[in-house]
């Protein structure tokens, strides 16, 4: 396992990879798994928004604004 820091869609994370797949999180959005990677394939498991960047979304906002990609759903990240 390798653990490396990354940028990803404008916004720091970090980049854990073996052999198999390849993972980025990014804490500062709560931990978002941001894509989830088979490597043997090169498959994407997750959705993937063609923007090239994150926008940030605001307290009380419209969830549907704002990126639906990636698997992020269960992780809070305000309280």
């Amino acid at each position: 396992m390798q653990i490396q820091a990354c940028d990803y869609k404008n916004i720091k994370g970090f980049l854990l990879e073996n052999s198999n797949i390849s993972v980025v999180v990014l804490p500062e959005l709560g931990g978002k798994i941001a894509s989830f990677k088979y490597k043997e394939k090169d498959f994407e498991l997750l959705f993937q928004n063609p923007n090239d960047k994150y926008l940030v979304d605001q307290v009380g906002s419209d969830f549907s604004e704002y990126d639906v990609s990636g698997f992020d759903d269960c992780f809070p990240y305000r309280i």
